[in-house]
């Protein structure tokens, strides 16, 4: 038993021994292992929590030296695409109109279809000519921005678009600053006295002394076998030689001093006189006019009669409109001093005598009434003084203007006028219009003070009537439609009988071909010959070639025209003659042929002679629409002549087109205009006369005792038919309708205003204006290196504050927005600069877009200048942008706070910028479709696709930007705005229910960093953001996994000493 008890102990130390030594061995090993483990695994875990703080200074390192402006690094900022590689684009989207003239007359809602992006382009910019500062803080350079077409062909694709030409024209007109409006009308009405008064002298002397009565008509018009043409002659409304209001053209027709000039041409052609019978008129009627040039203007006014040589003058002045307008002017001494033996009565003004003038008062007859006090006395203002105040000189060089700065028909002496004028209103102490009396070297401050209100005057109660409750829209009306009228009715004049009269021709198929032609009518011609004409104006026959003939015969056999035409093709005179002759050698001759035409066209349109006249024609035409609605078998019926030729005659503008089109929107059906109504309408007299357009808006609302005192020019019962034609006839004519036809690279580089350009090129002296702007632009010029130098800019680089990178310093030399203009002073036209609004809009603390500061916070605000809105838009973070190209974005979008009704920036409506200013006309910029204006604008117009969907608003209209917040890059950024223009309530647009604005485009701007980009430029930025956003967690988990790893041992180490245990315990 003890034996066995020995055994067991002995054994038991055995074990313990074995057990004591392998947990030393085990001891050794764990210890090394979860000691390395241990501490190395926490040592990565704890530095894996400062490795991004350690990468992120990294970055921040190397931020300043990428975002800095440096030269070294210009190729990044200075230039685009450049080292960037950005994509800016700008992109145009297009709105067509397709009921304007109802929006107009009608009042329905406008509706637009959307052509949407039709037009691309690639924006290149470069900042050149760079200059640093000597502290290297700021930068100074010029903008040079050039685009490339991405799309070319789609560019020159036409649309037709709200033309904002009419809406610019109809802005200027009814904005005319006092003085302007002033000047243009003092220069208009001086050019128009010194034609008219001559004109008028002759023809009261003329009328009274030759053709006071039928009889001596007669005896003057002996050479007219038919009794009843030269009754017609006499009678006539529109032509007649015994109706004061027409016989201009006769006296015209004694002063034009040879055969062919256009008076007698208009005779000729109205009468259906051949051109010796106009001959002999016109001698008559000279002959008669010499002798009352020096019977009544030598011995009654005292001046040189005209054509008197040097040394037979007696006089100081000659008998001119210069001098018979600062006679008038200074004393009446025209109408007041008529010659004697004429049977002329005095009057105190020449607008008793010709009422196209509608209350011109000359300076004498105002100074009798008015303001003015008795003690004046009788001051008079010298005729030697007005004569050089009125009358400027004419012999300035091409191209220049007029000098003369102490003359009345000067721009800046009408604004000085002004100027002081102001003043005295204020103060009424008569001293204070002493530099208008020593600039002028007027007698004294009493005269001076007639000359400030005659200048007021002329400026309200003459251009617009403001007197008698007229207003400045009236007047503008009164511009534009007499003008368009006159034109258009010129046009079909010369038009629309040569066109029946060749299109007859053709139709009637006498010729097969021009060579067969011209040998059939002119019996002597050669094949040469032929061949030389045929060549030079087509083979196969047209209505051009019956057009050329009829023009080559206007003024007759010895018309330079046929004789120059005959050279070039070497016709001998009898060749030549036959041409023209009623009577060739043939039976197949031209004229011949046109007589056949002549006849049915007369007997179709009841005209009054054996001929229809060209202006008889345009009458029927503007009246009915006559001819069109019932044309001869060569044409179709239209409604108008537009539709027979939309090159020459844009848009339909006659009387009756607009009376039988837009019968609904009056309250009495209109009635159809008569031949003899037309005639005594269209007239100096009547609707080719402004004053009397602006007089018929004003007796129609506020003067209804004056309806039967212009009756007679109106040809009318109500007067609304007349005015809302004649608002028509604005609309269609000069000013260009209410839509245009233009490509997308026409909208967006811009294209040449007609009326701007008439306006531009207008003598200065008359109603011109040298700095008007007749370019068209909604997007922005192609620069030239010499264009750049135009516009100067100053960035801060960044240098010492990054928040400051790129902010502007100031651009075009300004701190704060600003526009230009041109603007002419009398002598000169130069550049001014303005601001757009009320209150300076200051850019200091603004970017140009294409990069902001750096570092940038969710809760950060980002300011960016738009140039072309001359506005800094606030840009708010509303959140995390997405990734782009691998790099995280912050999301920013335009706040629509910056849009709100502003006093400082005179908008109308939320939503909307007001560009008035800087456009000259009634632009207004939202957002496309109007996105989140607060407003309801979007209301009251409709805009469709091109399916007829209806298209609102939505998050694609929106401005944003998607920026990088290390670098402040905006790696993905849109600015689009539409530009629309504004419609109001007033005289020209009278049936518009309330204010609203029409989409002209959309001009879509975009710059995205390419992937190519990104990577060229981010790739450290890239590395290190991936490294913070997942190389410490990598870290960490090496860490953790050490960690558990000497864990792992502990527990593997306790499991393995449990079984060792346990086996050992079993031996």
């Amino acid at each position: 038993m003890n034996d066995n008890f020995i055994d067991e102990e002995n054994e038991g130390h055995i074990q313990s021994n074995r057990k004591k030594h392998y947990n030393q061995l085990l001891s050794t090993c764990q210890k090394v292992s979860i000691g390395c483990l241990s501490i190395c695994g926490l040592t990565i875990f704890i530095l894996s929590f400062f490795i991004p703080s350690f990468v992120e200074n990294m970055i921040n390192g190397k931020v300043p030296d990428q975002v800095i402006l440096t030269e070294s690094n210009s190729g990044l900022w200075a230039k685009l695409p450049g080292d960037s590689q950005v994509d800016l684009m700008r992109v145009l989207t297009v709105y067509e109109p397709t009921n304007l003239l109802d929006v107009i007359f009608r009042g329905q809602k406008p509706q637009f279809i959307e052509h949407e992006k039709v037009y691309s382009l690639i924006q290149v910019q470069e900042f050149t000519n760079r200059t640093y500062s000597e502290d290297g803080k700021e930068v100074t350079s010029n903008r040079y921005v050039t685009f490339q077409e991405k799309n070319a062909e789609e560019g020159t694709k036409e649309y037709s678009v709200v033309n904002p030409g009419l809406f610019g024209s109809w802005y200027l007109g009814t904005h005319l600053p006092q003085p302007k409006l002033t000047w243009m009308t003092i220069g208009q009405v001086m050019q128009n006295l010194q034609e008219q008064l001559v004109l008028n002298i002759y023809y009261q002397g003329f009328h009274y002394q030759f053709v006071k009565d039928e009889t001596s008509c007669n005896a003057l018009l002996k050479m007219i076998n038919d009794e009843q043409k030269r009754k017609d002659m006499f009678y006539d409304h529109f032509m007649g030689l015994g109706n004061p209001d027409t016989m201009e053209n006769w006296v015209r027709l004694g002063l034009e001093g040879h055969n062919f000039g256009p008076a007698g041409q208009l005779l000729r052609d109205y009468f259906d006189l051949n051109q010796e019978l106009v001959n002999d008129i016109r001698k008559a009627i000279s002959e008669q006019i010499k002798a009352i040039n020096v019977s009544a203007m030598a011995n009654s006014y005292h001046c040189n009669p005209y054509g008197q040589e040097p040394d037979q003058k007696k006089y100081k002045y000659d008998c001119d409109g210069k001098y018979f307008t600062a006679l008038q002017w200074q004393s009446s001494g025209i109408s007041a001093n008529p010659p004697p033996g004429l049977g002329i009565l005095p009057t105190d003004s020449v607008n008793f005598t010709n009422n196209t003038l509608h209350d011109y008062i000359e300076i004498a007859y105002y100074y009798k009434g008015g303001e003015f006090e008795a003690d004046y006395g009788d001051q008079t203002f010298d005729l030697d003084w007005a004569y050089q105040f009125l009358n400027r000189n004419y012999d300035y060089p091409v191209g220049g203007y007029m000098k003369d700065e102490n003359i009345l028909q000067h721009k800046g002496n009408v604004e000085f006028i002004y100027e002081v004028g102001a003043k005295f209103d204020k103060s009424k102490n008569l001293e204070d219009l002493k530099p208008i009396q020593e600039r002028f070297q007027i007698k004294s401050l009493e005269l001076a003070h007639v000359v400030y209100r005659w200048v007021q005057q002329m400026g309200f109660n003459f251009s617009y009537r403001k007197n008698l409750g007229g207003k400045l829209e009236h007047g503008g009306i009164g511009l534009f439609a007499s003008e368009s009228i006159y034109y258009h009715f010129r046009n079909v004049s010369e038009y629309l009988l040569p066109y029946l009269l060749s299109s007859e021709m053709i139709f009637k198929q006498k010729w097969k071909d021009c060579k067969t032609m011209f040998k059939s009518s002119i019996g002597s011609i050669d094949d040469k010959q032929a061949e030389s004409i045929c060549k030079s104006m087509g083979y196969q026959l047209n209505v051009n070639h019956f057009m050329t003939i009829q023009q080559l015969c206007t003024f007759g056999v010895y018309g330079a025209q046929l004789q120059e035409f005959g050279k070039q093709h070497s016709l001998t005179q009898n060749q030549i003659f036959e041409i023209c002759s009623e009577k060739g050698s043939t039976d197949q001759s031209f004229q011949e042929a046109f007589q056949v035409v002549h006849a049915e066209l007369k007997q179709k349109y009841n005209c009054q002679y054996t001929h229809c006249s060209k202006q008889e024609i345009a009458i029927k035409q503007f009246a009915r629409c006559e001819i069109t609605l019932n044309p001869p078998p060569s044409l179709t019926k239209q409604k108008s002549i537009h539709y027979w030729n939309k090159k020459q005659f844009p848009r339909p503008f006659e009387y009756g087109y607009f009376m039988t089109e837009y019968k609904d929107i009056f309250t009495r059906e209109p009635p159809q205009m008569t031949d003899f109504q037309a005639k005594k309408l269209l007239h100096f007299k009547g609707i080719f006369n402004p004053l009397a357009i602006t007089s018929a808006f004003i007796y129609e609302k506020n003067h209804p005792t004056f309806y039967l005192k212009f009756i007679d020019i109106y040809q009318v019962r109500e007067y609304e038919h007349i005015t809302q034609y004649l608002r028509f006839a604005a609309i269609q004519g000069v000013m260009g309708g209410l839509a245009t036809t233009r490509t997308p690279k026409e909208l967006f580089f811009g294209y040449s205003e007609p009326l701007g350009e008439e306006l531009k090129n207008n003598d200065p002296a008359g109603n011109g204006d040298p700095s008007t702007n007749s370019w068209v632009m909604l997007g922005d010029p192609n620069m030239t290196i010499d264009d750049s130098y135009n516009y100067p800019q100053v960035l801060y680089t960044g240098k010492d504050n990054l928040t400051m990178t790129r902010y502007l310093k100031s651009m075009n030399r300004y701190d704060y927005a600003i526009y230009n203009y041109s603007y002419f002073d009398g002598n000169k036209t130069f550049t001014k600069w303005e601001n757009p609004w009320n209150e300076k809009e200051y850019i200091t603390s603004s970017t140009d877009g294409i990069t902001f500061k750096p570092f940038l916070e969710k809760e950060d605000m980002i300011r960016l200048y738009v140039p072309q809105l001359y506005r800094v838009l606030e840009l708010k973070s509303t959140s995390s942008g997405p990734k782009i190209h691998g790099l995280d974005t912050i999301h920013f979008e335009l706040s629509m706070d910056n849009l709100n009704i502003d006093p400082k920036y005179n908008n109308q409506w939320n939503g909307t910028i007001n560009m008035e200013k800087p456009f000259n006309a009634p632009a207004v910029v939202s957002l496309p479709h109007f996105y989140q204006s607060q407003s309801n604008l979007s209301d009251l117009v409709t805009i469709v696709n091109k399916d007829g969907h209806v298209i609102t608003a939505n998050d694609y209209d929106k401005i944003y930007a998607n920026i990088e917040k290390y670098s402040g890059a905006p790696l993905q950024a849109v600015i689009q705005f539409m530009i629309s223009m504004k419609i109001q309530k007033d005289e020209l647009f009278v049936n518009v229910k309330e204010d609203m604005v029409l989409p002209l485009i959309t001009l879509y701007n975009s710059g995205n960093f390419t992937e190519k980009g990104v990577k060229a430029n981010f790739g450290e930025l890239k590395t290190g953001l991936s490294t913070i956003n997942w190389g410490w967690y990598l870290v960490m988990t090496v860490g953790i996994i050490m960690i558990l790893g000497a864990v792992l041992i502990v527990v593997i180490a306790k499991y393995k000493k449990q079984k060792v245990e346990s086996v050992i315990s079993e031996l």
